[in-house]
């Protein structure tokens, strides 16, 4: 039995054109988000670069990148010291669904004063295979059954289908539901202390997993999107998600 859990999760915000008003600092983000201030803020040095925040809360890594074609909140696993490199997940997929919860509560008070006309939910899960051939096997019995390929020892599968339909919520706009299962490499990364005399070489090690990316949005509206119209669309885009997680977990098992 493989167990599935979240590597990422994200909300993105599209500003439809040159923003009307003053984006917000990524640190103004993350305080109108989580009601905290973030450990750490790189603000935007040119219109080019965006503005970065982060911090912690419960067992995830909480990011937001302020740009002018998108405003995006992140939520990544906790770094672990633990003397063994390995490929982080967030364990709780309870509490990663709760903080999707909040970020789409937040969106309703608008932290982004300009015009939105569309809005985006991504995740992605996946557990860690030993090599090409079990990733495949594993990936294709937690694939929906209609979809599922005959592969043996193949490199680099990917398999990418969009379910585009309309809202179920919001009339006259057409959903995105895409869905990509696939057999990826994962780099995990640690530095040590050096100095310059010796400076220190990183260790790296690199392991295979089988993933499920979704990655759900609206198709840009011809108006824009009042503000409970983007926190509506988001909820359909985390129920949905729920409702795929729980198939493909099930078939997984």
């Amino acid at each position: 039995m493989s167990e599935w859990q979240a590597l990422s999760g994200r909300i993105t915000l599209f500003p439809s054109g040159p923003p009307t008003s003053p984006l917000p600092s990524a640190e103004d983000m993350f305080r109108k988000v989580w009601g905290i201030a973030p450990q750490m803020f790189q603000q935007q040095q040119n219109p080019l670069t965006p503005g970065i925040a982060q911090g912690t809360r419960g067992q995830m890594n909480l990011n937001c990148l302020v740009h002018p074609s998108r405003v995006d909140v992140t939520l990544t696993p906790p770094i672990a010291d633990t003397g063994e490199l390995k490929v982080a997940f967030i364990e709780d997929t309870n509490e990663l669904f709760a903080e999707f919860a909040r970020i789409i509560d937040s969106v309703n008070t608008g932290p982004v004063p300009t015009p939105i006309s569309r809005v985006g939910l991504s995740m992605q899960i996946a557990t860690t295979v030993q090599g090409s051939e079990e990733g495949n096997n594993v990936v294709t019995q937690a694939m929906p059954e209609e979809y599922r390929v005959k592969l043996t020892n193949e490199e680099d599968f990917i398999f990418h289908v969009n379910r585009q339909r309309k809202s179920e919520v919001i009339q006259n706009v057409t959903m995105n539901f895409i869905s990509k299962w696939s057999v990826d490499n994962v780099q995990v990364f640690r530095m040590f202390p050096g100095t310059i005399t010796f400076p220190a070489a990183p260790q790296m090690q690199t392991f295979k997993v089988a993933s499920l990316t979704l990655d759900y949005n609206n198709v840009p509206a011809e108006r824009q999107l009042n503000l409970e119209e983007q926190s509506q669309l988001l909820r359909e885009c985390l129920t949905e998600a729920e409702k795929t997680l729980k198939s493909h977990r099930a078939r997984a098992n």
